[in-house]
């Protein structure tokens, strides 16, 4: 029986490759980062409505 590493079945069972995993680690860290900057630092209000109203035009 082929033993199978935790990052092949991320990777559909292909061959993973480490470099990969450290940039999603990365990527991930990072977009963690800046939601919690952003729950930090809410936007204005303004600055919410106008981002609403283009959402809602588009």
């Amino acid at each position: 029986m082929q033993s199978v590493s935790v990052g092949q079945v991320i990777a559909g069972g292909g061959v993973f490759d480490p470099g990969q995993a450290q940039a999603l680690k990365d990527a991930g860290a990072f977009a963690i980062q800046l939601d919690l900057r952003l729950w930090r630092e809410p936007w204005p209000d303004q600055a919410w409505k106008e981002w609403l109203g283009k959402d809602r035009t588009n």
